[in-house]
């Protein structure tokens, strides 16, 4: 990935603001030993059931706990008794389970351009996934 956007270091180029708006100071792959909660890193996450707006932030932990084990991840609402996959429950801010993820660092605005996204739909497939980290 160069065309200007980053050097061999992942530093970014002059052309960085084609990928994200506003450009960015470095660009990281970060590939765990294993599967991977990705969200903000400050903590407060907000979980609701879409169906019922039940709150799950306790119970999702311990089934994210269990995902990254290898087990299936799903959350059971005690409130209407339906179990669903992470990405279906309303979470605030977003987060997205993965094996890897492209970290844009120092942005200046947490949004990719219509390249950017395009640029990495083909690096990663359609289900990838934007979500904002501090720290």
């Amino acid at each position: 990935m160069s065309r200007g956007w980053v050097d061999s270091g992942g530093r970014s180029g002059p052309l960085a603001n084609q990928l994200v708006v506003g450009g960015f100071h470095r660009l990281r792959v970060d590939r765990p030993p294993g599967r991977t909660l990705y969200a903000n890193r400050i903590g407060g996450m907000r979980v609701l059931c879409p169906g019922c707006e039940q709150p799950l932030a306790s119970i999702f932990g311990g089934a994210m706990e269990s995902w990254r084990k290898g087990g299936d991840g799903r959350v059971l609402c005690p409130g209407c008794g339906v179990a669903r996959e992470a990405e279906e429950l309303t979470i605030c801010p977003p987060m997205a389970r993965g094996k890897f993820a492209l970290e844009f660092r120092n942005v200046m605005v947490s949004e990719l351009t219509p390249l950017g996204r395009e640029v990495v739909e083909r690096l990663l497939g359609s289900a990838s996934r934007s979500v904002v980290s501090r720290g």
